[in-house]
């Protein structure tokens, strides 16, 4: 069966379906603190009927525009022509996404799909568990509250007469280990 593809990344096909990319961010767009909330159980700008004229649009959706903790929205309302490439889609139309975290696709109104990524359930801490990070840590000889030596990168001040003069840097060390993994332990860092 021939194959005909739109991609909601392209100008020409964009234009082909009507489609105007509009991006907010925030949970709740122009609320304050980005309608972050105690308590909030979701979002209204997921909703199809969510007003979201005052969002900005782009014709890149790759352009990454997030800083910190955030949370971007995307959206995209299409018309759906008879043909596509010179193939009839009555009937048969296949509408894939690739999303970060969490999607939906709405047809007149109506929620078709909802995708999220799906992730391994760590063994002990089950959905409490958060990936590990690269770490780097800053103290002073005096104060090692951070203990700087389970960084993955410590810098440990060297100050003379209450100056800094420079840093001892620690690499290597990191607290994580994965039980199921006998390879992994902890350890503390080296200095260099």
């Amino acid at each position: 069966m021939p194959r005909a593809i739109i991609d909601l990344q392209n100008s020409a096909d964009l234009k082909s379906v009507n489609g105007v990319w509009r991006f907010a961010q925030g949970l709740v767009p122009g609320e304050p603190n980005e309608g972050l909330v105690a308590r909030i159980a979701g979002s209204p700008a997921r909703l199809a009927d969510y007003d979201d004229s005052g969002w900005e649009t782009t014709d890149d959706i790759a352009e990454w525009r997030s800083d910190g903790l955030s949370f971007i929205w995307y959206r995209i309302n299409i018309t759906i022509p008879e043909t596509v490439g010179g193939q009839a889609v009555q009937g048969r139309c296949l509408i894939e996404t690739c999303i970060d975290d969490y999607g939906e696709i709405w047809i007149d109104g109506e929620k078709q799909v909802e995708r999220t990524i799906e992730r391994e359930i760590e063994p002990i801490y089950g959905n409490a568990y958060l990936p590990r990070k690269f770490k780097i840590g800053l103290a002073l000889p005096e104060d090692n509250c951070i203990d700087v030596y389970t960084q993955d990168v410590g810098l440990l001040a060297v100050v003379e007469a209450g100056q800094l003069v420079g840093y001892n840097v620690l690499a290597g060390g990191g607290l994580g280990n994965t039980p199921s993994v006998k390879d992994t332990f902890p350890r503390l860092g080296d200095p260099l």
